[in-house]
């Protein structure tokens, strides 16, 4: 039994690591990537074989260990071969990429359970047999070349990444001064408005920011980083709750200006914030404005992001830890909960959330642990504010097209791409499954479509329900023959012409 013993200090971290894991087998060097702990080793199938001692490790550390091996054991060739054979064909590997920089290969395949195998058998034994140490990615079930783009992105910057993650590090465990016992919240925006959401938060030994966003309805448009309290250069972290621009649109605003810190939120949010991005660069584009921020910002953007699942607790200062739980809102969305200097404070930062469950998404977590000072998002706190409830607002909508339809209409409903539209096209499918509205195609524009293939890569994240249509069924219902993306202005020339449809937009 190892005794759990609390680490802050970098090189106390690696040592003890080092020490420990010396005794099993041969350990080249110990580095810290972010919150992770990388072992580099001559022989990484001594470590898999003796896993649980790797397990208990991380356990009393309170941090997660990769295994990776001083250098890869097979060429590429020869690597690839021993790879296919390890994963059965039905994973539908559509990729492989290795990175001799990093010693890492990006597996991309459509069921990436194949890929991983039982408890992680086939990914350790590739690891073991290669060297190369696997890295795997979901291939979307919907075409997206942004999506790919993304994907390309991730793997090109993969050694970016893997430095501005080894600075983070020296930061995390820097040696710290405290200031002052007080810890503070300063709104810098999102206080008695809709948009610009932001909030500084101090502990005396840390700042860490809580959202950046952009006014999307008039108004100031930028956070007060002009405040007397907010100093960029002093900022441990930003965390991102969702994708949104009123909560993650001035980002690429504090990257211009230097930040060179982590970005913390979960995968999804991180590609359909880049996504939103770049579509926003593209709007202001055709409108003759020029954006405040470029496509190199958004490539930063991405390499600068350290993605965490829902549940997963890291430091992300020398007295924070941060953990995400589900807030139920869009894909990958999340609430924030910070527990600073073991205990002394715990916050719960909820972003939009929504204990509602959908035909997209689980209701928000609400088994959180002992929280002493609640921020919550309160667009909708007001007593005029009640909704009816999501049967009754789906019978209606259906009602309405239902009788456009009839009349030979066409039903154009506008929803934001992400997060909305995509709640309206489930409900459409199951109305039309259930002969509740008339058989027409349905038309999908702007970027919903590729804000559905970020969805389908990211099962996990979706609802019950959904998922489990697409594991135990097979069945994805994105993937449905009645929606079809509007593809460019010719199309649209054609649905305004043809007969009766639904668009969504």
């Amino acid at each position: 039994m190892i005794k759990e013993v609390l680490l802050k200090n970098s090189q106390d971290i690696k040592k003890r690591v080092k020490s420990l894991l010396s005794g099993i087998g041969e350990v080249s060097k110990v580095v810290l990537e972010g919150q992770y702990v990388v072992v580099y080793t001559k022989d990484p199938g001594v470590f898999i074989r003796r896993n649980e001692v790797v397990v208990e490790l991380a356990k009393t550390i309170r941090k997660k260990i990769i295994i990776q091996a001083k250098k890869p054991l097979l060429d590429e060739e020869e690597a690839r071969r021993k790879i296919l054979e390890i994963i059965p064909s039905n994973a539908e590997i559509s990729n492989m990429v290795f990175k001799k920089e990093t010693g890492e290969v990006y597996i991309i395949a459509k069921r990436t359970g194949y890929v991983v195998g039982k408890k992680g058998a086939n990914i350790n034994k590739i690891l073991e047999v290669t060297g190369w140490r696997p890295v795997i990615m979901r291939a979307p079930s919907i075409r997206s070349t942004f999506f790919e783009t993304l994907q390309s992105i991730l793997i090109d910057q993969a050694s970016t990444r893997s430095k501005k993650f080894r600075k983070a590090a020296a930061r995390i465990y820097r040696p710290s001064l405290q200031i002052s016992d007080e810890i503070t919240a300063t709104f810098l925006g999102g206080a008695k408005e809709v948009g610009r959401s932001s909030i500084l938060i101090r502990t005396g030994k840390s700042s860490i920011l809580l959202d950046a966003g952009i006014a999307v309805g008039g108004g100031d448009f930028f956070p007060r980083f002009d405040s007397p309290d907010f100093n960029l250069g002093e900022i441990d972290a930003i965390i991102i709750t969702h994708a949104h621009l009123d909560h993650s649109g001035s980002v690429p605003l504090l990257l211009k200006h230097g930040y060179d810190g982590l970005i913390y939120t979960t995968s999804p949010t991180r590609d359909l914030t880049a996504l939103l991005l770049h579509d926003y660069i593209n709007v202001a584009m055709r409108n003759g404005i020029i954006p405040f921020f470029s496509k190199v910002d958004v490539t930063n953007f991405i390499t600068q992001v350290f993605t965490l699942e829902y549940g997963e607790t890291v430091d992300i200062s020398p007295d924070v830890k941060l953990t995400l739980y589900n807030a139920g809102h869009i894909l990958g969305s999340a609430m924030v909960y910070l527990n600073i200097d073991e205990n002394r404070h715990t916050i719960l930062y909820t972003g939009d959330f929504r204990y509602r469950g959908s035909r997209l998404l689980d209701a928000a977590e609400d088994s959180i642990p002992r929280v002493d000072t609640i921020i919550m998002e309160s667009t909708y706190g007001g007593e005029q504010d009640v909704f009816p409830p999501l049967e009754e607002a789906e019978e209606r909508l259906i009602s309405i097209i239902t009788k456009t339809l009839r009349d030979g209409g066409k039903v154009l409903i506008p929803a934001l791409s992400v997060g909305r539209s995509t709640e309206v096209m489930l409900a459409l499918i199951d109305a039309l499954e259930n002969k509740k509205i008339p058989d027409v195609p349905i038309f999908i524009d702007g970027m919903i479509s590729d804000s559905n293939a970020i969805h389908t890569a990211y099962p996990v994240y979706l609802s019950k329900e959904i998922r489990d249509k697409i594991f135990e069924e097979d069945a994805n219902p994105f993937l449905e023959p009645h929606i079809t993306p509007v593809k460019g202005p010719s199309d649209r020339e054609e649905i305004v012409s043809g007969g009766p449809s639904i668009i969504i937009a």
